[in-house]
């Protein structure tokens, strides 16, 4: 367990908190930083009480007993905070953390999603905005935590696959009085692993439209649970893009090895290396107005980039061809309807394929980290071919 974690990010949300559930194998070192944070807390340690619990820690083997944990603190409190950092659980099971009111959904879906997972391996107030890539024998994470909601925040790393997961320390992305780093995306391009983030000054927020994004490369470090970054870009454009600063792009890499950049429907940039300036292969405006998402996801020989419209949250899509020269051929909107979800929003930040379903990674309403399941054959029954193509 890393207790790195629980002074630098959970100790201010931990100053609020009254009643304090803590189920541990070993709780007197959690116990002993808890009171660090809030000496005046009442603590139930790995035993029943009769107080509405207002955040929970959960650190136990046993799958079942964190669900039925999670089923009576639901009951006691919308509001519940829940985590659990050990994984010492099997991951395609793993619990809804945090539970939020958005964890009704799960009960309430609609076509197209087949599945709802939350998930959150540490606490702050708000886990949120989960990127995605595959890497060695699972899946690279990469999230956004923060006591703010908008900014002040950090990005946290972790490493699952079918044994469990673990906790990645990076020191290089976590806020403090004069930084904050937000919605990371991750992508693979020559054999490497990046990730892309805004990084903001929240004490210079009038900076915050004209700091585009920035990308890391990043070694991935699983033994001793760390990420280290080895190389930093801000790249370079050398002049105003046309539809304005945006900060969600999709990146992915082309046959011959290129970095492609979609950043906006139908708008797409070329580098050939970070250092350069990019190339603008495309300004084809598209007919719906989408922005943002994930890294594009090759699929059937096409690109898959899965975003979102900026008014109504809705879930979209573009598809281009994947070549070094990418055309776009079809476009969906409306795939996922904010309005059936009472308002709900997923805002999408990873994308996997895996056989016929696509693992969407994003944030559930800005609360909570989630992963959704989506019939591919379904989608792409979805898709509008683009009038000027072929």
């Amino acid at each position: 367990m890393e207790h790195h974690f629980i002074d630098t990010l959970m100790g201010k949300h931990l100053m609020t908190k009254q009643h304090i559930l803590v189920l541990d194998k070993y709780p007197d070192t959690v116990l002993k930083i808890f009171k660090k944070h809030n000496p005046e807390a009442t603590y139930t340690i790995n035993g029943p009480s009769n107080y509405q619990y207002d955040f929970a820690w959960i650190n136990l083997e046993d799958q079942k007993i964190i669900e039925n944990v999670g089923n009576l603190l639901l009951q006691q409190s919308q509001n519940i905070s829940i985590l659990s950092p050990s994984f010492k659980i099997q991951i395609p099971n793993y619990y809804a953390l945090p539970v939020t009111q958005a964890l009704s959904l799960t009960i309430q879906l609609k076509s197209p999603i087949k599945k709802i997972q939350f998930f959150s391996p540490v606490l702050q107030p708000y886990n949120f905005n989960m990127g995605s890539v595959p890497y060695s024998d699972g899946i690279l994470h990469a999230f956004r935590v923060s006591n703010t909601k908008w900014h002040q925040s950090s990005i946290i790393f972790a490493f699952i696959n079918s044994t469990g997961a673990n906790l990645l320390h990076c020191q290089n992305y976590h806020q403090d009085n004069d930084n904050s780093y937000e919605d990371p995306r991750l992508f693979q391009w020559n054999n490497k692993i990046y990730v892309m983030y805004v990084h903001i000054n929240p004490y210079q927020l009038a900076k915050y439209t004209k700091l585009l994004l920035k990308i890391d490369e990043i070694n991935i470090d699983i033994e001793h649970s760390q990420v280290t970054t080895s190389c930093s870009y801000t790249p370079p454009f050398n002049k105003n893009l046309e539809i304005g600063p945006e900060k969600n792009w999709s990146f992915w890499e082309s046959p011959s090895g290129k970095l492609i950049c979609q950043y906006s429907p139908g708008h797409l940039l070329e580098w050939t290396t970070l250092e350069s300036t990019p190339r603008e292969l495309s300004n084809t405006p598209l007919p719906y107005n989408l922005r943002g998402g994930a890294p594009g996801m090759i699929y059937n020989d096409k690109v898959y980039c899965f975003c979102h419209s900026p008014n109504t949250m809705n879930l979209g899509l573009v598809v281009y061809t994947n070549t070094d020269n990418p055309t776009p051929i079809g476009i969906a909107k409306d795939i996922i309807k904010e309005s059936d979800y009472e308002g709900a929003f997923f805002y999408v930040c990873g994308a996997i394929i895996d056989g016929k379903t696509w693992r969407l990674t994003g944030g559930m309403t800005d609360a909570a980290c989630a992963i959704i399941e989506l019939d591919a054959d379904d989608i792409d029954s979805k898709i509008e071919r683009l009038p000027f193509t072929s």
